[in-house]
């Protein structure tokens, strides 16, 4: 029999409200967006890098969400 050990990265939530845990499937997410970054030529940090578009991106549609909630016009979806 084999032992498999599993390790979990955990990190903080950025509204202070617990931990936010990462599997397998979300490093793998990461480390594909980190690897065509770098292939593209995009910094991972710095306000032009990776880290400052995605950043941005999730402050744009938190901003979004809070408007159309507040003007009444229901919830924002993602189109995918």
């Amino acid at each position: 029999m084999t032992d498999v050990i599993v390790e979990e990265k955990v990190l903080e939530a950025p509204d202070g409200q617990g931990v936010v845990g990462l599997d397998d499937l979300d490093e793998q997410l990461i480390g594909q967006l980190v690897d065509r970054a770098r292939s593209e030529g995009l910094r991972l940090t710095g306000e032009d890098g990776l880290l400052g578009l995605l950043d941005h991106a999730v402050d744009a549609g938190g901003t979004l969400r809070r408007a159309c909630h507040e003007l009444g016009l229901g919830e924002v979806r993602a189109h995918r």
